[in-house]
């Protein structure tokens, strides 16, 4: 694996995702040993389990909007999900765009 480059954007993405990270990882142990069945839960719990799901989104949003459409080095790039993988796999960020689909 090649280290992604060191361009403004990328790493003002590496920023919020490591926020975004450090939010679901709370968010995950809010939730640890609650059972995730919605008919069994209170508010309290619902409202755990929806934050986790929220934050979990927004943390993959982050990282492949923003991170690894940062591979394009075109803030016009618009392909997608797949072309996306394939140039970052092609430029040595991830092992195989396959894996991640």
């Amino acid at each position: 694996m090649h280290r992604l480059p060191s361009s403004p954007l990328i790493l003002g993405a590496c920023v919020w995702l490591t926020v975004a990270l450090a939010h679901l990882a709370w968010s995950m142990r809010r939730v640890e040993g609650q059972e995730p069945h919605v008919a069994t839960m209170d508010d309290a719990s619902l409202q755990d389990w929806e934050a986790l799901v929220a934050r979990f989104a927004r943390a993959g949003d982050l990282f492949i909007q923003k991170v690894l459409r940062g591979a394009a080095e075109d803030p016009a790039w618009r392909g997608t999900l797949r072309d996306t993988l394939q140039l970052t796999e092609k430029r040595g960020w991830i092992g195989s765009a396959e894996t991640w689909l």
